[in-house]
């Protein structure tokens, strides 16, 4: 994450110098010998020997500059750590001095500031109003959110509950990069109940993959400061630089954070919970933004017929529920391709409904054109591959197979609400409650 690829394929500069820190150096060693389209003023200005965001994104409209110790909103918040960046802006470690515990704060770039009203509108509508649905308590908690004046504009500032990692980073950490059967269960259910609680108040995700379900962290974990940063570490930091020719202003800060590595998950006493994550691609289901699932969740109308709802997010769950018991999702591939994918579909579930056949001649494949398979057999087979640790019985992914199948339909229309996906009898009792993992 880098962000400097687009602007160092137009230079001559040698590709494998793809760090800040090194077009620095090669700046400064070469600027006498680039041609007019060369100048330092066409490359990056800034060095940081932090692998960190892009520094080139702190201007006018872009990120806020960020110090470890800043406050905001009257002192009520201190920054203690960096948690993660991305393009639409930085998260933070805070600690909040009014309720006496910790937080995230994602810090929104300027320019995006006012487009994500959508998200704190949406997670304050989900949250506040009354319910006693299961799924509620696996959404996660938006505590606060305000806007602060920086150099660079007007930036909008979510408050969340901290959480602990993403499925997708903490499958890494087990044996075969595959989450142990109870937690890959409990996983499932609990994001589950989630979606159903958002769809019952008319609430699409939008985004719904591993990487946006997080691990929930009581905080009773984190009784001191001194025992958050034993988990999370001693920040690392690195002073920006100016390239020559270049100088440092009110929009750079004046150093960057590396973002936080986890040592390890602290376990908790009552179980794991799974919480979902980034509202910020989610709307109502009156409404049609565009979607922003990755490519190998996305269900078949978001690729033909640009258009999707609650039901989009069915297709995203069978995806997601396939990784979490098998460690990848069922369409992967090292660089996501729309006619691959479409491969794949017409593979696992046979040709495409004759009103998204005109789209590409991938799309008008038939049964005849690829090895058939369906669901079943791969999450089978996939599941009990010899080099993969296993938990689940196997007539517990025969029924795993079987619900899934019943859940990717191509028709929209076709696939189960969620309250019938927590009826199947894979759902009716948690399997692993009397054993230990």
């Amino acid at each position: 994450m880098l962000g400097f690829s687009t602007v160092l394929a137009r230079t001559q500069i040698p590709h494998e110098l793809l760090t800040t820190r090194s077009v620095a150096k090669y700046v400064a060693r070469n600027s006498s010998k680039l041609t007019k389209e060369q100048t330092p003023a066409s490359l990056p200005r800034y060095s940081c020997d932090v692998d960190a965001e892009p520094l080139e994104r702190y201007h006018n409209g872009g990120y806020h500059p960020t110090h470890l110790g800043d406050v905001f909103k009257d002192g009520r918040y201190t920054v203690m750590h960096k948690l993660g960046w991305g393009g639409y802006g930085t998260v933070w470690l805070a600690k909040d001095h009014l309720l006496d515990r910790y937080a995230a704060i994602k810090l929104l770039v300027a320019e995006s500031s006012s487009s994500h009203n959508q998200e704190i509108r949406l997670l304050d509508r989900l949250l506040k109003r009354p319910s006693d649905h299961h799924g509620k308590s696996h959404i996660v908690h938006l505590w606060d959110h305000f806007q602060h004046r920086g150099p660079n504009g007007i930036h909008s500032c979510l408050v969340f509950e901290l959480l602990g990692p993403s499925v997708a980073f903490e499958a890494g950490r087990f044996k075969g990069a595959r989450l142990p059967p109870k937690l890959a269960w409990e996983a499932c259910q609990q994001t589950a109940k989630a979606l159903e609680c958002m769809h019952l108040n008319n609430v699409a995700h939008g985004d719904l993959h591993p990487g946006n379900i997080g691990f929930a962290i009581s905080q009773s974990v984190y009784q001191t400061d001194s025992a958050i940063m034993d988990v999370l570490g001693t920040p690392e930091r690195a002073d920006v630089h100016a390239v020559r020719g270049a100088s440092l202003g009110s929009q750079l800060p004046s150093y960057l954070v590396a973002p936080v590595s986890l040592r390890s998950m602290p376990k908790p006493q009552a179980g794991y919970q799974f919480k979902i994550i980034d509202f910020g691609s989610s709307h109502t289901t009156d409404e049609m933004p565009q979607i922003h699932c990755p490519l190998v969740f996305r269900p078949p109308e978001a690729l033909f017929d640009h258009e999707w709802g609650t039901e989009a997010d069915v297709w995203s769950l069978g995806c997601t529920m396939f990784e979490f018991i098998v460690g990848y999702p069922p369409f992967d591939n090292i660089i996501p391709d729309r006619d691959v994918l479409i491969r794949n579909w017409v593979s696992t579930f046979g040709p495409l409904p004759d009103k998204w056949t005109r789209h590409s001649p991938v799309s008008r494949m038939g049964s005849e054109d690829v090895d058939q398979s369906n669901l079943a057999d791969w999450l089978h087979d996939t599941y009990f591959d010899d080099d993969k640790p296993v938990g689940f019985a196997e007539a517990h992914i025969e029924m795993a197979g079987e619900m899934l199948q019943s859940i990717m339909q191509y028709q929209p229309t076709d696939r189960p609400r969620l309250s019938r996906i927590l009826e199947h009898p894979w759902f009716e009792k948690n399997p692993f409650v009397a054993r230990r993992q």
